[in-house]
């Protein structure tokens, strides 16, 4: 064996300096990239500029092995390293550079590290903290690591002298200046730095002081731990001999180095003959025989590990569905802000998952019970063949012809040659429930949902609908009722639920109520200037009393106090020196409401609850929503025949207008925000009509004063347009229709005259109005014959409003999607995303004219209002023409490396590559 490794490490010496000149280029230049750019650096990058140089390199050498051993990857991953390739990589990073490291930590996988790396002598502390200088000067003096979490995107520039290490000796002292004060510097001194901030825009110079390091999980390391805590779970006794094992095969590893060590240090100096040396011949005596019974170890130890993952891989699917979830649900902070996720948290609820899903004794049906708990610019080349076949329609056929030709590569042919069949199917209302001609049979529901998208974009939404009933089931297609009991259940004292506001949405009457139910006290606060201590003190409180609950309203409006918040239940937590842990009441609960902002910290979003208590979209389910706001004891208040109908009007009257807006400026003039406290207190003022008129048929529902009250007072104070406030009223007068509020005057047959010849039964064909004496059966009603889509003529409207409304409503969509896909490089060896761009950007610079002027004096001096105009807009195209050419030439110079990439360039890039407008 040793003969064999002196000739590898002949070989080895000669391709050394290849060797070494790569593992410092991927140390120096590959952390902020994550695996596949890595690799593409490498392999692609580094390795062909050797070869092209003649140095000496060993083929596709493997940097881990080459910088570290197994022994010690075995001891960072005992630590809490993840154990994929990445990982490894990045903690080679940080253990063999020279520049302080900052870790692009969004899951705090990296801080849990070293937090346990570090444990004996490490102080964690963030930027904005007070003491943070203090422990600074600290750490420095005694040259013991200090980790600083949370680094904002804009870093404080305290720290550029560390960073830098600006030292100067002054007599055996290293002193180095930091915010003006002299400061011991110990070389000992780490410094660890991580950042929740996922996709980070730092400055080029803090990439020069400082190693950026993307610590990102990956989904081979996500899927392994999930692996992991299943086994764990389920397996138990398997994953604790794993890890045994683990710990072994490692300690036997050190074992045998350590004596192979000893030996080599024996050989080189011991003097004179060898074999007249018995110190060491006892001691290849001990190494051969302790080696042997070290190899006998480690192969039974490594056949068990075998064995052992042969019989955890059975539940790798759970890992896998795990690991999938999890990544599209942090995909979600590219649609908004707001939207964070922590892994420690997704951990819990994985974990939840497995504990609550049904048990079975057959494995595979346990693992698909987990499964199932945890709960997927075109350019046209032929002509169109009819006029009336619009050109977006026309270019969206070719395009999915060509990018799905196993199901649609005839469809322009099928199009040209059925026109009448086509043009019905175009044409139809409901595109997505009709039978398609020529591929019917052929289409899955994914295939239809691309068809309905290509030919009609407002109705995509309803397509996509029917696709996610059809394959994931049809309760992921209705809306969800929010379920706060469920909420307060899962959480505890130090866990924000924080509610997004949005138009039309007021949690405070949700959470008020869910209050006097279970006989809490809400400590209610508005955020603004000057009311940190206050809330912060009511924070308290509601910790320390009998379990009430802080309620911290628009907290957009104090981002600053957030921090605070997010430091306390940090050190609520995990503790901190010097700071007393506090004995939080079990039924305690912290309630943050805020509308979404950029700015909102991360860790406190990633230690919350989110929810958002947005109306659902229909009458349908406002309705069914506002039911849900109410008890039998509602039904059971008044037995006047007018009562039960009012309520249900009134339920109906609020779904209308809450939907209304949704057409925009066709809907109101101007999108008023009505939500439950409208309701509310307009059901409360029709208890309290119904109150003062009393059980007898004798006196009458004053229908005046109710329109009056709903209209002009409960709802007309948010109104003020004079036009939205006649269109209420109208609406009002018309859902609260005579017959409903007088029966007494229509019982003569002779009084249904006119407009009132018939009964008044329903608003509209399929918006019944029940009259059932249970709650459960109106409820009932409304699911099985309410419509689902609402046709606009219920709005009273024209169903082109309806068009307009679906339509914007598709883009919006479709443009979040194409916002927040993968953006990686190209591997499949064809054009990458940089290169279609280029060639974008080539092909605008050659159509643009190279200097558009037009000669004001010979075309536009006559000064005629026609002149006039065609200036203004000669100047505005001349600006868009500049903006144009710059732009492109700006792109061509970034990729190439000669500019930075800023924010917006990259924006552009994006945005041509998805065929979209800048």
């Amino acid at each position: 064996r040793w003969t064999q490794q002196s000739n590898d490490f002949k070989s080895l010496i000669e391709r050394l300096v290849g060797d070494v000149a790569l593992s410092c280029a991927f140390i120096s230049y590959c952390g902020p990239f994550n695996s596949e750019f890595r690799h593409q650096l490498l392999y692609q990058s580094f390795y062909t500029k050797c070869k092209q140089l003649n140095i000496p390199v060993t083929e596709n050498i493997n940097v881990v092995k080459f910088l570290v051993d197994d022994t010690t990857i075995a001891d960072w991953q005992l630590e809490g390293l993840p154990a994929d390739d990445h990982s490894v990589q990045n903690a080679i990073m940080i253990t063999t550079s020279g520049k302080f490291p900052l870790m692009i930590d969004p899951q705090g996988q990296a801080l849990s590290w070293m937090r346990r790396r570090t444990e004996k002598d490490n102080k964690v502390c963030q930027m904005v903290d007070k003491t943070f200088t203090m422990m600074l000067m600290e750490q420095m003096d005694n040259g013991k690591p200090l980790i600083v979490e949370n680094v904002p995107q804009d870093m404080d520039p305290v720290l550029d002298p560390v960073l830098e290490k600006q030292i100067n000796r002054s007599g055996r002292v290293n002193i180095i200046k930091v915010d003006g004060q002299d400061m011991t510097y110990n070389e000992a001194f780490q410094l660890y730095m991580t950042t929740k901030l996922p996709n980070p825009s730092f400055t080029p110079e803090l990439f020069a002081k400082c190693l950026i390091i993307d610590f990102t999980v990956t989904l081979q390391g996500l899927e392994q731990q999930l692996l992991s805590q299943v086994i764990s779970r389920e397996k138990a006794e398997l994953n604790e001999e794993s890890a045994k094992l683990s710990e072994d095969i490692n300690n036997n590893e050190k074992r045998r180095k350590n004596l192979e060590d000893r030996l080599l240090k024996t050989l080189s100096e011991s003097q004179g003959n060898l074999i007249d040396d018995v110190t060491l011949i006892q001691t290849l005596q001990e190494t051969k025989d302790a080696s042997a019974e070290i190899k006998e170890k480690l192969t039974s130890a490594t056949e068990t590990k075998k064995r052992i993952a042969g019989a955890c891989e059975e539940y790798r699917p759970v890992a896998t569905r795990g690991a999938v979830l999890y990544f599209l649900v942090v995909e979600m902070s590219l649609v908004s802000n707001m939207y964070q996720t922590s892994l420690p948290q997704f951990l819990g609820i994985f974990d939840s998952s497995i504990q609550k899903s049904e048990r079975h004794q057959v494995t595979a049906k346990r693992i698909n019970s987990i499964i199932e708990f945890l709960g997927g610019a075109v350019q046209i080349d032929k002509a169109k063949p009819f006029a009336w076949l619009k050109d977006k329609a026309w270019a969206n056929v070719l395009a999915i012809a060509d990018s799905a030709p196993k199901t649609f590569k005839q469809l322009p042919e099928l199009l040209a040659r059925n026109e009448a069949a086509w043009r019905q199917y175009i044409d139809a209302e409901s595109i997505e429930t009709m039978a398609v001609p020529d591929l019917n049979e052929k289409l899955d529901p994914f295939d239809r949902l691309l068809l309905v998208r290509a030919l009609r974009e407002d109705r995509t939404m309803l397509a996509a609908t029917m696709y996610v009933a059809a394959t994931l089931g049809r309760e992921f297609a209705e809306p969800q009722q929010l379920d706060l009991q469920e909420c307060i259940d899962e959480t505890n004292g130090t866990t924000p639920i924080i509610f997004l506001l949005s138009q039309g949405s007021d949690p405070t009457t949700v959470i008020e109520a869910s209050a006097k139910k279970l006989k809490k006290k809400v400590l209610p606060i508005s955020m603004g200037q000057g009311q940190e201590d206050p809330a912060m003190n009511i924070v308290l409180t509601s910790w320390n009393n009998v379990g009430d609950w802080a309620l911290l309203q628009n907290c957009h409006l104090g981002l600053p106090f957030l921090t605070q918040l997010e430091e306390r239940i940090r050190v609520q937590l995990q503790g901190a020196p010097g700071e007393k842990k506090l004995d939080i009441h079990d039924e305690a609960r912290l309630w943050v409401t805020a509308e979404p902002h950029n700015s909102f910290p991360i860790g406190l979003l990633q230690m919350s609850i989110k929810l958002t208590n947005e109306p659902p979209q229909g009458i349908k389910a406002g309705i069914i929503r506002s039911y849900s706001w109410l008890s039998q004891d509602y039904l059971d208040m008044f037995r006047r025949p007018e009562w039960k109908p009012m309520l249900f009007t009134q339920c109906f009257l609020h779904s209308l207008v809450v939907e209304r807006r949704k057409f925009g400026p066709i809907g109101f003039c101007v999108p008023y925000e009505f939500n439950q406290g409208d309701w509310t207190a307009s059901v409360q003022f029709l208890i309290n009509h119904m109150t003062t008129i009393g059980e007898q048929a004798k006196n009458p529902v004053n229908r005046d004063t109710v329109c009056y009250m709903v209209s002009d007072i409960q709802y007309g104070g948010r109104i003020t347009d004079n036009v939205d406030r006649a269109l209420f009223k109208a609406v009002t007068e018309f859902c609260y229709d005579p017959r409903l509020t007088n029966p007494e005057r229509f019982k003569d047959p002779k009084a249904l005259e006119g407009k009132y010849a018939e009964p008044f039964t329903c608003f509209y064909p399929k918006y019944g109005i029940p009259l059932f004496e249970e709650i459960v059966k109106h409820r009932e009603y409304l699911r099985d014959t309410y419509p689902d889509v609402d046709t606009p003529e219920v709005f009273r409207m024209h169903s082109n409003a309806d068009i307009t409304f679906r339509t914007r409503q598709a883009q919006e969509v479709l443009s979040t999607i194409l916002d927040i896909q993968p953006r990686g490089a190209s591997s499949g060896g064809g054009a990458t995303r940089e290169d279609k761009v280029l060639a974008m950007a080539e092909g605008f610079l050659k159509q643009l004219p190279d200097k558009w002027q037009v000669d004001r004096k010979l075309y536009l001096s006559d000064r005629q209002p026609l002149s006039i105009f065609a200036c203004q807009e000669i100047d505005r195209l001349s600006v868009t023409i500049r903006i144009i050419r710059q732009t492109c030439i700006d792109l061509k110079l970034a990729v190439a490396g000669t500019i930075i990439l800023t924010p917006a360039l990259q924006d552009a890039l994006n945005f041509l590559y998805d065929a979209r407008v800048p």
